[in-house]
């Protein structure tokens, strides 16, 4: 038994919460409904305790991969703005810090900081908190010092000016899609896409366009045997999902009829940079006028997403 020093007395320390989960994994992503962001846009082997992929945004670097100079506090403030999603869009400060398995008071304390420069809002009515403006500046900014997206969307012009409808160019973000450049169409009737939102990956055109082109051995470690259903007609089978990926191969397009939104009808086709699947294009608009013309959308469709495989293949100068 250890005996205090001469003049001091035997304390017995107490690990905190968090210090005695830290070795713990990382609480499943599946854990919030609808999956949870990508911190790249790169298709990652799963985590191992879900069917959700990772890397994920919310979840802790491990130790090996810690870049030099990794600071601790920056990387739990970004885990916790990665938490807010299409799905999941504002979160309560319990919640989240059950959902990232950090300190509560820690978490109140970086939602409070990210609220005074307004990066977050909170509500009091709810005591919920949502993103705040400062990140609409900055998503704009990162969009426009794209000079890749912004000669993929002056490519999507001319197709929403010729259809009448919205046009989309989306990436893949683990087992989900996200809108990376969109280009609203000209009509007063139309469907509204903004850049930067999150779609499952089993409901909708885009994403049955790039995830048709994966093995079905990653398909089946993306989405697991069942998934979730948005609509009536979204596919809550993996066997549905792999029937209706054999035939976008065959046919080399993908359609979809109110999977996510059952308003909403699109067709897409899927776009290539040296071979490999990077994001498609899709027209989407509202049901009542995309069934009319979707067939003849399809020709124009394939020239418009040959042209963005081109823009994206071609060297950087």
């Amino acid at each position: 038994m250890l005996r205090p020093l001469p003049g001091r007395r035997a304390v017995r320390t107490r690990r905190s919460r968090h210090a005695r989960t830290r070795d713990r994994p990382p609480r499943c992503s599946s854990a919030i409904r609808g999956g949870l962001d990508s911190a790249t846009t790169m298709l990652s082997p799963g985590c191992g305790n879900c069917n959700v992929i990772s890397v994920c945004a919310m979840r802790p670097l491990e130790t090996r991969d810690r870049p030099v100079g990794y600071l601790q506090t920056a990387d739990r403030a970004l885990q916790v703005l990665s938490a807010f999603t299409a799905t999941s869009p504002t979160w309560g400060v319990s919640a989240l810090a059950r959902a990232l398995d950090l300190d509560k008071s820690q978490v109140q304390r970086l939602l409070a900081t990210m609220s005074m420069r307004g990066f977050t809002v909170f509500d009091p009515p709810t005591r919920r908190y949502r993103l705040g403006p400062a990140l609409v500046g900055l998503g704009r900014l990162a969009e426009e010092s794209d000079g890749t997206l912004t000669r993929v969307r002056d490519l999507l012009v001319p197709l929403a000016q010729r259809t009448g409808e919205s046009v989309v160019y989306n990436v893949p973000d683990a087992n989900r899609y996200r809108c990376a450049a969109a280009v609203d169409g000209p009509g007063p009737l139309r469907y509204t896409t903004i850049v930067g939102g999150l779609f499952p990956g089993h409901g909708g055109a885009s994403g049955h366009a790039m995830f048709a082109h994966l093995p079905e051995s990653r398909v089946r470690a993306l989405f697991g045997e069942t998934l979730e259903r948005c609509t009536p007609t979204t596919p809550t089978t993996v066997e549905a999902l792999l029937a209706i990926y054999a035939e976008v191969r065959r046919t080399g397009i993908a359609v979809s009829h109110g999977e996510y939104d059952s308003r909403v009808e699109a067709v897409a086709a899927p776009v290539f940079a040296q071979g490999t699947v990077t994001g498609a294009v899709s027209v989407i608009g509202p049901r009542e006028s995309m069934r009319t013309h979707i067939e003849a959308i399809v020709p124009d469709l394939r020239r418009t997403a040959d042209l963005v495989s081109a823009a994206l293949s071609a060297p950087t100068t």
